[in-house]
């Protein structure tokens, strides 16, 4: 496949994408149940550490998943890197219906409860800084899972 100027092998490509798929859902799950059984508790400070894990898992994962580096290899990264990140939302609402309500709750889907803050302004400044930390974390880590993948 030619994208850019240089070639992408195929095989590698399909490689990246499952092994980006697969660590994304399956481990991505795995830190949402892990973050719903956190919370609540006084281990309650460890959820903000699932992101970083998530972060170091994936990158290694992904960076031993191809042998010659190209610039959709770390597009995809980033991409996996939330789609993870995704997961963890929604295994956790899921968890959470689950054991107070002992439904399955598909709606926990939607990517509006992802994406809460671009989609509902609170006035509250505490929240709004907050948000803004959240957008700043999530482009330095961007960066770092670009720069990480390249080198």
């Amino acid at each position: 496949m030619m994208f850019f100027k240089e070639r992408v092998y195929r095989k590698e490509l399909l490689r990246f994408i499952l092994e980006g798929l697969l660590g994304a859902v399956v481990f991505g799950s795995l830190l949402g149940i892990v973050n719903f059984y956190l919370a609540g508790t006084k281990l309650d400070f460890f959820n903000i550490f699932t992101f970083l894990i998530l972060y170091f898992f994936l990158v290694k994962r992904l960076y031993q998943s191809f042998h010659f580096y190209h610039l959709t290899y770390s597009i995809l990264a980033i991409f996996f890197l939330f789609l993870g990140d995704y997961f963890v939302v929604v295994s956790r609402y899921i968890a959470h219906y689950y054991f107070s309500q002992k439904i399955i709750w598909l709606g926990a889907f939607n990517p509006k409860l992802y994406l809460f803050s671009m989609f509902y302004f609170q006035a509250n400044v505490l929240a709004i800084f907050l948000d803004l930390f959240h957008i700043l974390i999530y482009l330095l880590i961007s960066y770092s899972v670009f720069m990480r993948m390249k080198r």
